[in-house]
Parts: structure tokens; C-alpha cells; sequence
């Protein structure tokens, strides 16, 4: 394909970004991602990039609504969830 550039490089804060956008645009990814971190039955609320609080910084913060609970967690180690 003449014309389109290779991407040589894709760093840790590209991949975040992708997993960013899919969490807010991608409902069945949703569903996939929840299952793979032992959350089936959670509902999507937000996600944040780069996320600082008193107890931090994160890459990645999710906010899920389980059961009638709110579950907010930093980014959790992608082993966990490709395993």
C-alpha cells in the first residue's frame, strides 16, 4: 500500500490510549474486558488516563458498577487479563 507509514514503534501509553477509547466506544469489548478480570457482571461507569489522587498516579483507572456497589480500580497487570 503506497503511501501508508509503518508504525515501527508502539509504546506502553499507545496501548493504554487504544484500551482508553475501546472501554468508552466498544460494548462488547466491555464485556470481553470485565470477564477477563473476573468482573461478568459489572457495568461500565468511566475510565481515566493518566489518573493522580492522594494514594497516586495510575495509567489506567476503570469505574464499574457491580451489583449495587461502585468498584474503582487502577489498571490491572495486562497478565491477568490475557491469561
Amino acid at each position: 500500500m503506497e503511501g501508508v507509514r509503518p508504525i515501527y514503534v508502539v509504546q506502553e501509553r499507545d496501548i493504554d490510549l487504544l484500551l482508553l477509547e475501546e472501554l468508552h466506544v466498544s460494548p462488547n469489548f466491555v464485556t470481553w474486558f470485565a470477564s477477563r478480570v473476573g468482573l461478568q457482571d459489572a457495568i461500565f461507569s468511566n475510565a481515566w488516563y493518566s489518573f493522580s489522587s492522594s494514594d497516586g498516579e495510575t495509567d489506567l483507572r476503570l469505574r464499574v458498577l457491580a451489583g449495587n456497589r461502585v468498584a474503582s480500580s487502577n489498571w490491572c497487570s495486562p497478565s491477568r487479563i490475557l491469561a
